[in-house]
C-alpha cells in the first residue's frame, strides 16, 4: 500500500476510534528510565490520545536505533471524543532542555511507547517501540530515535487501552501483521507510519509535563471532529 493510501486508511480508522471514544486497539536495547519501569508498572491512566507520523521509509542502523527519513512535515494527533490537530514535525521532536514537548524531567513525551508499521520486503510488519531522544535533521530530512523493542505481554504497555496495548491483544489471538520482536542492524521498513500513545490528563500535571492540551500558550488545539483529509504528507 502506497504511503498516501495508508495514511488515509490511517486517519479513518484513527477518527472513528476518536469519534466513538478511544478506549475501547543483538546490541543490548537501551533500559528506559526507573521512573519508566515504575510508570509501565503502576499502569494507572489509559492512552486517550495518539500521535501519527508517517514516513517514507524507516531503518535501523543499529538495534537500539531508528531513523525515519523523509518524515511528513506535520504530526498529526487525535483525542478521544474526535478532537484533532496538527504540530510541525520539527517543534514535536524537539528534545532540547525546554522545549514544548519535554517534560520537567528532561525526558521528550515521558518516554512514549509507539506502534511502529511498514513494509519489510513486500511483507507488512509491526514493531512496538519505546522511543527516546529524538532528533531531528531538517537538511538530512531524517528524523532519529534511540529506541528500546518492547516484548508483546500486556504488562510491557506503559499505557492501558492505547494502540499499543491493542496490537499486543491483537498478537495474543494470532491477529495482525507480522510482529518483529528482535529488531537487526540494517532493518529497512519502506512506507512507514507510526503511532504514539499518550495519557491527556498525563500531560496536564506539570511536575510531568509542562503543556496541555487547552488553555495556555503551550498548549495544542484541538479542533473539532476533524474534516476527513488524511495527515499532510510533507511532500
Amino acid at each position: 500500500m502506497g504511503r498516501s493510501a495508508l495514511a488515509s486508511l490511517v486517519w479513518a480508522v484513527l477518527l472513528f476510534t476518536t469519534v466513538t471514544g478511544y478506549r475501547g486497539l543483538s546490541e543490548a536495547a537501551p533500559a528506559p528510565s526507573a521512573s519508566l519501569e515504575q510508570e509501565k508498572s503502576e499502569q494507572v491512566e489509559g492512552a486517550d490520545v495518539t500521535f501519527f507520523l508517517t514516513a517514507e521509509k524507516a531503518t535501523f542502523p543499529t538495534a537500539t536505533t531508528l531513523v525515519l527519513q523523509r518524515p511528513a512535515a506535520t504530526v498529526a494527533s487525535f483525542q478521544a471524543g474526535g478532537r484533532s490537530a496538527g504540530e510541525r514535525t520539527a517543534a514535536f521532536a524537539s528534545a532540547a532542555p525546554g522545549a514544548r514537548f519535554v517534560d520537567g524531567r528532561g525526558q521528550w513525551l515521558g518516554q512514549p511507547d509507539a506502534l511502529l508499521q511498514g513494509s519489510a520486503n513486500g511483507a507488512q510488519s509491526d514493531v512496538l517501540l519505546t522511543l527516546l531522544q529524538p532528533v531531528y535533521d531538517a537538511a538530512a530530512q531524517t528524523l532519529t530515535f534511540t529506541v528500546a523493542v518492547l516484548p508483546p505481554v500486556p504488562s510491557s504497555a506503559k499505557l492501558s487501552g492505547g494502540v499499543v496495548s491493542r496490537r499486543i491483544a491483537q498478537y495474543e489471538v494470532g491477529v495482525g501483521s507480522a510482529l518483529v520482536q528482535v529488531v537487526e542492524p540494517g532493518m529497512v521498513l519502506d512506507d512507514a507510519a507510526m503511532f504514539i500513545d499518550q495519557n491527556s490528563a498525563a500531560l496536564q500535571k506539570p511536575a510531568e509535563l509542562k503543556f496541555g492540551w487547552g488553555g495556555s500558550d503551550n498548549s495544542i488545539n484541538f479542533g473539532g471532529g476533524g474534516s476527513g483529509s488524511p495527515p499532510p504528507s510533507g511532500r
